[in-house]
């Protein structure tokens, strides 16, 4: 059996692999690019380039997370989305020597329904907008569990994943399905 050397997607991102000629992209995968073509078309995932190492140390796959978020057995995705535009962000000063240029980011999550589309949340893009890259903050999955809410004693038990959305050396926040209110909710989980 011949071998070629060919690309596939991975995680989001181009690496190259040796596979059969005959490979094709998986549904998911095409699933997850037409979701960031349909939310923006000029949108990409944060990868691990995107991310300062000197902040966050390395951080494998900083940009997506994959799992049922709301508990009814279809994968559901959430996206730290690259949302393509760049724009000057002000005069060089004493901390800026040069202009900065940011980029504008949104956590996205997108929950799969049962007709078989997504209905998508955008979260967090109060805290994430216009960040300098590249950027200090990451995602993964929280497992569902008992999690503690920082500066006080309330405790929450999540019931499905949630999304752990970490600003690197600062602060991290649980974004979690809330069944009872049908809809996402935040717990601040590090300060």
């Amino acid at each position: 059996m011949s071998r070629n050397l060919c690309i596939v997607w991975s995680a989001l991102t181009f690496i190259l692999t040796s596979c059969k000629a005959d490979s094709q992209v998986s549904k998911d995968q095409s699933d997850v690019r037409e979701l960031i073509t349909g939310f923006n078309s000029r949108a990409r995932i944060i990868t691990e380039t995107d991310v300062d190492t000197s902040w966050c140390g390395i951080v494998s796959n900083p940009g997506i997370v994959e799992a049922d978020f709301n508990g009814d057995n279809k994968k559901d995705y959430a996206m730290l989305l690259n949302l393509g535009k760049i724009k000057d962000s002000g005069n060089a000063n004493d901390s800026h020597p040069q202009a900065v240029k940011t980029a504008t980011m949104a956590l996205v999550i997108f929950l799969s329904e049962k007709n078989g589309k997504f209905k998508t949340i955008s979260s967090m893009k109060e805290h994430i907008s216009d960040e300098v890259p590249p950027v200090n903050f990451f995602i993964q999955m929280q497992p569902a569990r008992t999690i503690k809410e920082v500066d006080s004693d309330k405790v929450f038990k999540l019931g499905a994943p949630g999304i752990l959305l970490t600003f690197c050396q600062r602060s991290a926040v649980v974004i979690y399905w809330n069944a009872k209110k049908k809809r996402l909710d935040e717990i601040w989980v590090a300060d």
